[in-house]
């Protein structure tokens, strides 16, 4: 008898600041990106390292969106997932109006659905008017094999466009009439992604972060990374690194939930993140050769917005009962020098312990509160975190130099309200001509990363200092800003030529802050006959729904500031009905 549990994934807004909120699938323990696992454990994704994903889709909707534009629209976020996957996910869409067919429920039926919530031809648990859409994963609890899945969106209450800059959370939202206007590629890729096996993701760029945002219809550099590490072709498999280790408070008790990013300082941005297991361990897979430094941060959503195989999850883990700090993980030494670790290909790299920091808050601990100011003129290559107050201007020596010059500043991509200009001067003070990009990455979409970067080439030998001018920026830029913006304003400087901390890896990931993948167009036609039915209900199958009683154990969120009751808003609006999940197994007549 096989048995069939079925996992739901809201992707929902918070209706006090229209900030939209991508609800979780199962998430993994120590696997990064956040692969999706059930109770038992078990990685839950479709058979084999290659996968062949059959979508039918039902085009009838309130939005006057038109059944070409929807074809398009599903046609490129399945085509972004098989660039993501270097081609291990290939795809075959049908699209109709007929409901006997093109199935308008969430039901199992033995076919995965897209479809719109005004022509449902059930009832769907959980849509209301802070829910942008349902994923709904049915998979064998014996094996965690995904056999159907079924997305509803939620064209009751939000106008689906094909604008790529309509969203319902950045820097105020965009409306049709009274409903906000989300770019349906937006929520089409990040479900997909539910979908294919991905949950949430803590990473600021990622499609699959929790909050619903500008530029998720591109997968980033943590979702590539994330679906490769389910799928992949022999052919394709580039033999990259992986770093492994273990997180403890500062009592050496394990951390269940940390969330540990990998930031290359070869690429400049964060390549991918993972939540620490029960025991504190945690994997990152997919990292190509160079230079990385660590960040541990609580998961800010707090553990009232993970299902129930992370319930557990716990950042107060310090005294009083008080959150962890973000941490950055530095030379014991000197609390402003990250450590740096060198990772090669084909290399598992074992961190051994990294400890989380306690100051009596979530946020930034490794800076000291006297900063000691920054001095590169001792060594050709460097890199520091310091505190940059908006509004001021700081020179930093960079003693004597010569040839190539490559300078980053990351502040927005790790959560600082702050951005950096740089500019070069000489031992004369005067300014030097150089490439310099502010922000690093800008889009269509209206997506901009503050980070920042210099580079000069062919300098003559002489003294160089860098100044760095700091400016605020406004909080509502931040995917997830609200819950997840630091209070301090650091950020990570790295000085060298172009390739102290070693080469972007251009086969592993475009070589942008972003990671995110050219894009051509696309010639599609689907097949002339629908795909076969799976049939999965052979004997009796479990069926896994919502306990509401559960929410009087609503998990706290990890912060202790202001911004818990934002949390604590869209936790009691959005995850109230799926808190608790029971499981019955069902007879089959």
């Amino acid at each position: 008898m096989e048995d069939l549990s079925r996992l739901r994934s809201p992707l929902a807004r918070l209706a006090t600041s229209l900030v939209s909120l991508a609800a979780l699938l199962l998430p993994g323990g120590s696997q990064a990106f956040i692969t999706t696992k059930d109770t038992q454990g078990h990685t839950v994704r479709w058979d084999g390292n290659s996968l062949k994903f059959n979508l039918v889709g039902n085009s009838n909707n309130r939005n006057n969106l038109s059944s070409e534009a929807l074809f398009s629209a599903v046609i490129r976020s399945l085509a972004r997932w098989n660039s993501a996957s270097l081609g291990a996910i290939t795809f075959d869409y049908w699209q109709g109006t007929e409901a006997r067919e093109f199935e308008t429920s969430s039901e199992f039926d033995g076919r995965s659905s897209l479809y719109f919530a005004s022509s449902a031809t059930a009832p769907i648990q959980g849509m209301n008017e802070n829910v942008l859409g349902i994923t709904q994963v049915w998979y064998d609890t014996k094996t965690g094999e995904i056999l159907e899945t079924d997305i509803a969106l939620n064209d009751l209450e939000y106008q689906f466009t094909t604008r790529v800059s309509d969203t319902s959370s950045f820097l105020g939202n965009t409306q049709t009439g009274s409903r906000p206007s989300v770019f349906i590629e937006n929520v089409l890729t990040h479900e997909l992604g539910h979908a294919l096996g991905l949950s949430h993701s803590g990473s600021l760029q990622s499609t699959m972060l929790f909050v619903e945002s500008p530029e998720q219809a591109r997968p980033s550099c943590d979702d590539q990374a994330g679906i490769r590490s389910l799928y992949s072709r022999e052919s394709e498999k580039l033999s990259l690194g992986r770093m492994q280790g273990r997180v403890l408070s500062p009592g050496l008790k394990p951390v269940f939930g940390a969330q540990v990013s990998a930031v290359s300082l070869a690429q400049g941005t964060v390549i991918a993140s993972t939540l620490s297991d029960a025991n504190g361990n945690f994997e990152i897979p997919e990292l190509p050769a160079g230079t990385y430094s660590l960040l541990l941060e609580p998961y800010y959503a707090g553990a009232g917005s993970l299902p129930a195989h992370y319930a557990g999850i716990n950042s107060r883990v310090c005294p009083d009962g008080k959150s962890f700090a973000r941490t950055i993980i530095t030379e014991s030494a000197q609390e402003n020098l990250p450590r740096l670790y060198s990772l090669e290909n084909d290399q598992t790299l074992n961190l051994g312990t990294l400890s989380v920091r306690c100051t009596g808050s979530a946020y930034l601990a490794a800076v000291p509160q006297e900063d000691p100011g920054l001095d590169f003129s001792n060594s050709a290559q460097t890199t520091a975190y310091s505190k940059f107050p908006p509004g001021s201007t700081r020179v930093i020596p960079l003693g004597f130099r010569s040839g190539n010059l490559q300078i980053r500043s990351l502040s927005f991509s790790l959560y600082s309200p702050v951005s950096l200009k740089l500019a070069l001067t000489d031992s004369q003070g005067n300014k030097v001509t150089t490439q310099t990009v502010r922000p690093v990455y800008a889009s269509q979409s209206g997506y901009k990363n503050y980070d920042s970067a210099l580079r000069a080439d062919n300098l003559p030998p002489d003294e160089y200092s860098l100044v760095v001018e700091s400016n605020s920026v406004n909080g509502l830029a931040y995917p997830a800003g609200s819950v997840a913006l630091d209070s301090e304003d650091f950020a990570l400087i790295t000085v060298g030529d172009t390739t102290s901390f070693g080469t972007p890896d251009a086969r592993a990931y475009t070589p942008n802050s972003r990671c995110t993948q050219e894009e051509t167009p696309i010639s599609y036609q689907s097949p002339k006959s629908l795909p076969a039915r799976a049939n999965g209900k052979s004997g009796g199958f479990g069926f896994c729904g919502s306990n509401a009683e559960a929410s009087q154990g609503l998990p706290s969120p990890p912060l202790s500031t202001p911004r818990t009751l934002e949390i604590l808003g869209w936790i009691l609006t959005w995850f109230l009905p799926f808190l608790g999940v029971r499981c019955v197994n069902l007879a089959r007549r």
